[in-house]
């Protein structure tokens, strides 16, 4: 590593351990813990059916039949009682109409539109209104700092995933890289006016505990497949935790909950990890082959229950086999799962 590059990384570490360290500082300086509110949003059982999905004419099995009214995904943590979520409306062809942020108050209900996201392949919100956002599959990251500005390209030209928000000012994607023939993974400030390669290939959840961010690798080419890990900002080490892949299939995506607990999302279904344990758990059964779970969102405060973005196949009242896409409120402690009617 060139000397101008050690120069950007460590600075890269210490603005990660800055802000590290100063939430660390804001939770000792609270003295009377906070009991979250009542979530207000109506909560129903989700479906209790489990069935192989119907096949092809060829044979296969049928993955995309239409959508069942409009569609709810990817929750977003934004602020102590209100989350960010996705809603796709379908037209009459099936085809999106549009793409549209929401944000909820759980506590009190109120549901607005947040932001337009119909022209964009992907954005992703930070709790200060601005997105980082991609026009096609293979455009460049781009910034939009409010509803009615243009996009600011803030990354070269390149094949991006797994971008993530570390704070208001950087953030962290996996590129691609043709001459290695694998993704990489890179900080980027918030501008474009720097970026910094990382010392490992994985996706990135943002900052977790004890100066450590939380780690899952997803490339078929590493031999870290499959395993969560964590990396240490004061002295720069990767380490292994467990290979998820190998008890419960490939991980969708994954929180750290609390100082020592994991919560992920698999193949399997919903599990967990105890880190001073080192022990698994399947929480959630999703081995019908009707239900698949996608993203999971823990909420401030709320160390017991986390948002999960699920995917259900459903015959409805008609019996017309259709696809649901919803998000759904997980117990921990009870396990109990329930719908989140949010509109």
């Amino acid at each position: 590593m060139d000397q101008a590059m050690n120069t950007r990384f460590l600075f890269a570490i210490s603005t990660l351990l800055s802000i590290s360290l100063s939430n660390t500082a804001c939770v000792e300086d609270q003295l009377l813990p906070i009991a979250p509110c009542e979530i207000i949003l109506s909560l129903t059982p989700p479906p209790d059916t489990c069935f192989n999905l119907p096949l092809t004419p060829s044979g296969e099995r049928y993955t995309t039949p239409p959508v069942e009214g409009r569609q709810f995904y990817f929750p977003i943590t934004y602020a102590e009682d209100e989350v960010l979520y996705y809603v796709n409306t379908y037209a009459d062809d099936l085809t999106i109409e549009s793409k549209t942020i929401h944000k909820v108050n759980i506590c009190t209900g109120s549901d607005n539109t947040f932001d337009d996201v119909s022209n964009y392949f992907w954005a992703i919100p930070n709790s200060d209104g601005e997105l980082l956002v991609k026009e096609t599959f293979l455009s460049p990251i781009s910034l939009v700092e409010g509803p009615d500005d243009e996009p600011t390209q803030v990354t070269p030209v390149g094949e991006y995933i797994g971008a993530s928000w570390i704070n208001q000012d950087s953030f962290v994607a996996l590129r691609f890289e043709p001459a290695e023939q694998e993704y990489r993974s890179i900080l980027f400030d918030q501008s474009g006016g720097s970026e910094t390669p990382l010392p490992f290939n994985a996706l990135f959840t943002g900052l977790g505990f004890n100066n450590k961010i939380l780690l899952y690798f997803s490339s078929t080419q590493l031999e870290e497949q499959g395993y969560l890990a964590t990396y240490n900002l004061l002295s720069q080490e990767v380490e292994l935790l467990v290979d998820i892949r190998a008890q419960f299939g490939g991980i969708g995506d994954v929180e750290w909950v609390t100082a020592d607990l994991i919560v992920g999302t698999s193949e399997a279904g919903v599990f967990s990890y105890n880190i001073s344990t080192s022990t698994t758990d399947l929480l959630v059964d999703a081995s019908c082959e009707n239900l698949t779970y996608r993203s999971i969102e823990k909420l401030d405060g709320r160390d017991h229950e986390v948002l999960l973005s699920r995917l259900d196949y459903i015959y409805n009242d008609q019996n017309e086999y259709h696809r649901q896409f919803r998000i759904s409120l997980l117990d921990l402690n009870t396990l109990e799962e329930q719908i989140l009617e949010i509109e």
